[in-house]
This record gives structure tokens, C-alpha cells and sequence, in this order.
């Protein structure tokens, strides 16, 4: 665990959980008061010949390491070699990305490996490695995360949503902590993951997770960049607004630097505090206590 780093409180989960790589209809994220102007990242050609939205949401941001797997589930690179997703991404399979001269480029995965929370405790985050590094001239960028003191420091904290096909809004995380969230459909009582929550309410550009989005990611911008602090992973169809649950990638710092470090890269990390606009929104945090519900696979 990274010694910055220190989880909030346990807390289980309402509701009906889907994993999300897993719900009946592949559509992509949600987004209240959509506008295909505003929140597609592609104007038109994905996956194969995709073409850049100039007046996309978040096009003043470098975007060539969100990239995607053949099956269109979210992926995003961390070093020239590596890439966080959830835990759907296999050996043999190729993932792709738009550098920033416009050209799609695609990898062959040569491992991959699930992320623990703890000894044997597996999460839903898997780290993949490409089977040699992406070279410079591929103008393929990969990014740092976003290390916080607490689980509960990153509550009330503005966020980039990405989801399936670079859709794309922003949410405002609303709870973080440790979580009984694995295997869908059959919690065992073994706390698995530590999560953060954001739901789906009436304004406009917010994001609710829908089937087809396991593994995109959510960002916070730092200093004119992009901090990876979540991969999407579940939804609590339960609750009224919806809830969409991301592994809170800080929290698991130091297990993906160990494996990177293998390969001789390291996971960059932002550790000075954001902007002073956000300061109050970092500023503590509830501790966190639901009734835990029925939960199901599809």
C-alpha cells in the first residue's frame, strides 16, 4: 500500500451490482443533455478509421493513451509498456490508439495480470503488457495518477468520465472506501476493492456507467494534464440516481510500481495538492455505511 495512502472505512455495497463489461447491451456511457459535439471524442470511424472531434469536451487534452481492445472495452497506457483496465483483457488479444498525428496503431498483449487488494484477494483491475514497449515516434502518450492522503481526500473531487467509443461527460465523486464487491452476483464478505462512487443526476454532461464501458477510465486534471484515478468497473442499478463504481487506481499504487519496475518503467504520480479551488472539496471526508443488498451477473 503506498505509504501516502490510507483507505476510508469499509463499506458494502446496495442494491443490484453489474459488472459492467457484462450488462445485456454493449451501448456506450450516458450522458445528461448529450451532445454528440460535445462529448464524442470521435466524430466519426470508430474503432477502425476513427477521425478527432475538434469540438470534443476534452480536446485541449492530450487523449492517445485512452486506447481500446478489440472488443472495444476501455484501456489506458501508464508506461510505453503497460495499460490499466478491468479484469476482462487477455493474452494474444491486440489494444489500439489514435496517436496524436491522427494514426491508429495497434499491440499485441503478451501478459496480463490482476491486481490484488490483498494476499489472494483479487480486484478488478488488471494490468496489461504489450509485447515490447510503444516507441516515441508512435506519438502515444501515457499518464500519471493522482496520490491523495485518504480514500476519502478524492470525495467531492471534479472528474473526466470516459466510456465505450471515447463518449465522454464529467461526474463529481460522491463516496470512496473499501468495498465487498467481488464476485459479481455472489459477494463472498471479503473486502476486494477499493472503490469510488459517482451517480447520475439532472445536470448537464454528467455520466451514469452502462454496459460496454469496463475499464474506460476517469481522469482529474492536474497542471494541464490528465491523472488516472479510476477504471470503470460496476453499476448499482439499485439506487435511484444510478451508481457507477471505479477502482480507485491511488490505492493500488505501489502494487502496479512493483510491477512496472520489473520491466524498468514507473508509474508517475501527482502528489501536490490541485488547484486552490478544490481545496474544500479534498478536505476530509463522512465515513461511509450502506446496508448491504442482492446483487447479481449478467
Amino acid at each position: 500500500m503506498n505509504p501516502k495512502f490510507r483507505p476510508a472505512p469499509w463499506f458494502a455495497l446496495p442494491g443490484v451490482l453489474l459488472g459492467l463489461g457484462f450488462a445485456p447491451v454493449a451501448r456506450a456511457l450516458e450522458v445528461f443533455n448529450y451532445s454528440a459535439t460535445t462529448h464524442e471524442r470521435f466524430s466519426s470511424g470508430f474503432p477502425s478509421s476513427p477521425v478527432a472531434n475538434a469540438s470534443f469536451l476534452y480536446s485541449g487534452y492530450n487523449l492517445s493513451g485512452i486506447g481500446w481492445t478489440t472488443g472495444n472495452f476501455g484501456v489506458t497506457l501508464i508506461s510505453p509498456r503497460h495499460f490499466l483496465t478491468a479484469a476482462h483483457v487477455t493474452v494474444g488479444s491486440t489494444v489500439s490508439f489514435m496517436g496524436t498525428d491522427g494514426v491508429v496503431r495497434s499491440y499485441t498483449v503478451d501478459s496480463t495480470s490482476v491486481i490484488e487488494h490483498s494476499a489472494g484477494v483479487a480486484t478488478d483491475l488488471k494490468i496489461g503488457r504489450l509485447s515490447a514497449p510503444i516507441s516515441g515516434g508512435d506519438n502515444i502518450a501515457h499518464y500519471s495518477t493522482l496520490l491523495l492522503n485518504t480514500a476519502a481526500a478524492y470525495h467531492g473531487l471534479t472528474v473526466s468520465v470516459f466510456g465505450n467509443g471515447g463518449r465522454a461527460g464529467s461526474n463529481t465523486l460522491d463516496l470512496a472506501g473499501n468495498a465487498d464487491m467481488l464476485p459479481f452476483g455472489a459477494p463472498n464478505g471479503v473486502i476486494d476493492n477499493t472503490v469510488f462512487i459517482t451517480d447520475y443526476d439532472s445536470v448537464t454532461g454528467q455520466t451514469q456507467g452502462q454496459g460496454g464501458d469496463s475499464g474506460s477510465p476517469t481522469f482529474f486534471p492536474v497542471n494541464g494534464t490528465l491523472a488516472l484515478i479510476g477504471t470503470h468497473s460496476a453499476i448499482d442499478s439499485g439506487s435511484s440516481p444510478v451508481r457507477t463504481f471505479d477502482v480507485l487506481i491511488p490505492a493500488y499504487y505501489n502494487a502496479i510500481n512493483t510491477q512496472l519496475a520489473a520491466d524498468g518503467y514507473t508509474f508517475g504520480a501527482f502528489t501536490a495538492i490541485p488547484e486552490p479551488s478544490t481545496w474544500a472539496a479534498l478536505a476530509g471526508g463522512a465515513a461511509l455505511a450502506f446496508a448491504a443488498g442482492r446483487r447479481r451477473r449478467r
